[in-house]
C-alpha cells in the first residue's frame, strides 16, 4: 500500500491556501465505512479550528506514514509533528473531510486509498472516479495513475491506447514517471510501433526532471547504438548523471563502459571508484567486478585478499556469475588454495540457477570424480542441461563419451 501511494502522490502539492478554518464542518458521506455518532463528533471536535490543509496533514499522520515516507511522496510539511497511533479509520474520514473542502492532496490521497487499500476501504470504481475527476482538471498525478490502471488492467481491461493517452497528458504536465514510462514504451515498441525519436523526447524530459532511471535509459540507448550508431560521449554523459544521482546500476555501467573502452584506459581509477560506490550500495554485479579489479590490479592496487572478499560477497548475494568465478578459483588454485570440493559446492549453487558454464563444470566433475564422487548418470544429466542451453563443449562431451 505504501509503495503504491508513493507512486500516486509523487510530486503532488496541496492547492488549498485558505487562511482560516471553515466556520462549520459537516460530516462527509462515506459508503465504505460506518461511524458511530460519538466517533463522528470526536473527529469533528479534534479538528475544530484546523485549516483544511492541516486536516490533510493529520490524516496522513493517522494513516501511519513516517516523515521520511511523506517526504518521498513529495508532500511538504513542517518538521517535528506529534507522532500519532495508527488509526486508518479516522484517517479515512479526515481525508474525506479535507477533500470535500477542496484540498487536492486529500482528494488524490483518497483516490489512492480507494484503489489500493484493503477492504472495507477499497472501492476501485470509486477510486478511479476520484482520479478521473482530478485528471479532467489537468492534474498530472491523477492522469499518471489512470495511465497505470489502463496499462496494467488492474481495474478493468488493459488498454494500451488509453494508457498512452493518459501518460502523455501527465508527461506534458511534467510528471517524470509518466515521461519515463512513455519513453520506455516507444523505445521497446510496447503496444505501439517502436519509435526511438519519440522515446528520446520523453526520456530527455524525464531526465531533465531529475529521474535517474530516465538518465540510465538514455545512456544505454546511446551506448547500444539504438539511434543508428553508438554515441559513447552521450552514453557516458547520461550514465554519469544517473551515477551522480546515486543510481547503483548506472554507477556500475559507467565504470564498466570506461574500463572496456581502450581509449579511456587513463580513467581506470575513476571508473573503479564508481564501481566501488555501486558495490557499496549492494549491487552484486559491481561487487563481482570490483573483485576482478583487485585480482588484476586495474584501477586499484592488486590485492588478492580483497579480491576474494568481494567475489565471495557477490557470490553470497546469489549472483550466479560470482558463484561460478569463486568455484573456478578453487578449482584452479592461485589466490586461494586449490580445493575441488569447495569448487563443486559453488558450481552447484550457480548450476542450480541455470548457469550453463557451471552446469557443464558439474557434468565434468561428476564424469571425472573431481570434488564429488564419480557419477555417470549425474554427469550426463548436468551436461544435458548445459547442452540444452547451447553449450558447445557439453554437446561434444555428450556425443563423444561412451555412456553406460
Amino acid at each position: 500500500m505504501v509503495f503504491l501511494i508513493f507512486y500516486c502522490l509523487l510530486g503532488s502539492t496541496s492547492q488549498v491556501e485558505t487562511g482560516t478554518a471553515p466556520a462549520i464542518r459537516t460530516w462527509p458521506t462515506m459508503k465504505a465505512m460506518t461511524y458511530t455518532e460519538a466517533e463522528k463528533q470526536g473527529i469533528l471536535d479534534e479538528i475544530r479550528g484546523y485549516q483544511t490543509a492541516a486536516v490533510t496533514d493529520l490524516a496522513f499522520d493517522y494513516y501511519g506514514f513516517s516523515e521520511a515516507e511523506i517526504s518521498e511522496m513529495g508532500i511538504s510539511r513542517k518538521a517535528g509533528r506529534t507522532p500519532r497511533a495508527q488509526d486508518r479509520k479516522k484517517a479515512f474520514a479526515l481525508f474525506h473531510i479535507a477533500a470535500n473542502e477542496g484540498d487536492a492532496v486529500a482528494f488524490f490521497a483518497l483516490g489512492c486509498v480507494y484503489l489500493y487499500a484493503k477492504p472495507p476501504m477499497q472501492d476501485k470504481k470509486m477510486g478511479e472516479a476520484y482520479m478521473a475527476e482530478l485528471a479532467d482538471k489537468n492534474n498530472p498525478q491523477a492522469q499518471y495513475v489512470l495511465g497505470l490502471l489502463r496499462h496494467s488492467g488492474v481495474n478493468g481491461p488493459a488498454d494500451m491506447g488509453q494508457a498512452i493517452s493518459w501518460y502523455t497528458a501527465a508527461a506534458k504536465g511534467r510528471h517524470p514517471l509518466a515521461a519515463l514510462i512513455l519513453g520506455q514504451i516507444y523505445r521497446n515498441g510496447m503496444g505501439v510501433e517502436k519509435n526511438i525519436e519519440e522515446a528520446l523526447i520523453w526520456l530527455r524530459l524525464s531526465a531533465d526532471l531529475g529521474h535517474p532511471l530516465a538518465m540510465r535509459n538514455l545512456g544505454t540507448l546511446y551506448l547500444n547504438a539504438e539511434t543508428g550508431e553508438q554515441d559513447l560521449d552521450q552514453g557516458l554523459k547520461w550514465l554519469g548523471r544517473a551515477a551522480q544521482a546515486g543510481d547503483p546500476m548506472s554507477q556500475y555501467l559507467y565504470g564498466q563502459t570506461v574500463l572496456s573502452t581502450p581509449a579511456l584506459s587513463a580513467q581506470a581509477e575513476n571508473a573503479a571508484k564508481w564501481i566501488e560506490q555501486s558495490a557499496n550500495q549492494g549491487y552484486a554485479p559491481a561487487t563481482l567486478l570490483l573483485g576482478e579489479l583487485y585480482l588484476s590490479g586495474t584501477g586499484v592496487p592488486n590485492d588478492p585478499v580483497k579480491a576474494i572478499s568481494f567475489l565471495r560477497k557477490a557470490a553470497d548475494q546469489g549472483l550466479a556469475d560470482a558463484q561460478a568465478r569463486i568455484a573456478s578459483l578453487y578449482l584452479q588454485g592461485g589466490p586461494v588454495e586449490k580445493d575441488p570440493s569447495i569448487a563443486a559446492t559453488w558450481f552447484r549453487k550457480a548450476a542450480d540457477q541455470g548457469h550453463p558454464e557451471s552446469q557443464f563444470a558439474m557434468g565434468i566433475m561428476f564424469l571425472k570424480g573431481s570434488g564429488v564422487a564419480k557419477d555417470l548418470p549425474a554427469a550426463k544429466a548436468w551436461l544435458q542441461k548445459a547442452a540444452n542451453q547451447g553449450h558447445p563443449e557439453a554437446k561434444r562431451f555428450l556425443a563423444e563419451t561412451a555412456w553406460p
